[in-house]
């Protein structure tokens, strides 16, 4: 009886070692909820704090691209302002220049005779005598009796004068016996032949074109001689009246001769510009260039007026303004290249 009273009382000695107290058992639970919210409280400020790094770092970055763009740009700007100071500088000073040039070109052609000037009739013809020919006209019953003048455009040997020195006109009754009317028609000449400076052959020529308004044609060498010369025409706008004038032409018909006038004035005379003047105005200087100090040429001697003895000095050539222009729409509606030398002086 004494073991097993032994016995009893010694298992339940040893199942209470393996039970723990509830105290110390809360007191450990309690610990471990400290150090994991210890551990998420480390947690949540680790990630806060990359946060911000990163927030900060993109920030950096942005600020930083956009500085670069700024100053690229700036940099770009000011790279262009540079270029364009420059720029405008030189294209001030070329403006200036060109300015001084054009005034000094302007006043010296207003004031002055051209530098190697020596003689208003002597000059001009030692500047254009190679370039005035002698046009002889006619058929083969009357033979050449038509002479007159004309002036070489170009080295290709285009020659303009008036429309009525290369052409003849006939006349025709028509319409009815009680109303007749009168038509003119008009013919080039089967002969139409031309003598240049310094020589004594007859070259043959093509008529080109005409315009019996305008009193115009041009015609052109079938064989080119040799040692061509050709004018330089001069502005319209720049004709004044009282200035003097060489007239070069096939006076009488008894070859090239020069005489001097004046520019009477500038007018429009049946819609066309002509420029009137008080040189030599007789048969066989139609056609004959008129010659400004400068030896361009600024008019084609046309026509007289009148037969009046009064009147008889005075006499119409058809304007360089006109000239230039025929010979433009000649090129657009024949498709030609017909050339021509114009003055770089506007004044």
């Amino acid at each position: 009886m004494t073991e097993k009273t032994a016995g009893s009382e010694i298992q339940p000695e040893e199942n209470l070692n393996h039970i723990e107290s509830p105290q110390k058992s809360d007191e450990a639970k309690a610990e471990t909820m400290d150090i994991k919210t210890r551990f998420d409280a480390a947690k949540y400020k680790f990630k806060t704090y990359l946060i911000i790094a990163v927030a900060i770092l993109v920030t950096i970055n942005i600020i930083s691209a956009t500085f670069m763009v700024v100053w690229m740009r700036y940099q770009t700007n000011l790279a262009a302002v540079k270029i364009a100071d420059s720029l405008d500088e030189l294209l001030v000073e070329d403006l200036k220049q060109q300015i001084t040039d054009d005034f000094l070109k302007a006043y010296l052609r207003e004031r002055y005779l051209p530098e190697d000037y020596f003689s208003l009739g002597l000059y001009v013809n030692s500047k254009a005598k190679k370039s005035v020919v002698e046009i002889h006209c006619g058929n083969e019953a009357t033979g050449l009796a038509a002479r007159s003048t004309g002036v070489i455009l170009n080295d290709q040997g285009y020659v303009i004068t008036n429309a009525h020195n290369v052409m003849y006109s006939t006349e025709k009754l028509g319409g009815s016996l009680d109303n007749p009317t009168t038509i003119i028609e008009y013919t080039v000449y089967p002969l139409v032949k031309t003598k240049v400076y310094g020589s004594i052959v007859l070259y043959e020529m093509d008529v080109i074109s005409f315009n019996i308004n305008l009193d115009l044609a041009i015609l052109k060498f079938r064989d080119m001689p040799s040692g061509l010369g050709h004018v330089v025409f001069g502005h319209h706008d720049a004709v004044t009246p009282g200035e003097e004038i060489v007239l070069m032409g096939n006076a009488l018909g008894l070859g090239i001769t020069i005489s001097k006038g004046t520019v009477l004035g500038t007018y429009d005379y049946n819609y066309k510009k002509m420029v009137q003047l008080d040189a030599l105005a007789i048969k066989g200087n139609s056609g004959a260039p008129v010659f400004n100090v400068y030896a361009e040429v600024i008019g084609l001697m046309s026509f007289k007026i009148t037969e009046e003895a009064q009147f008889s000095g005075i006499g119409y050539a058809v304007s360089v303004a006109e000239i230039t222009a025929y010979i433009d729409k000649v090129n657009a509606d024949e498709n030609m290249d017909i050339t021509y030398s114009v003055s770089e002086l506007n004044s």
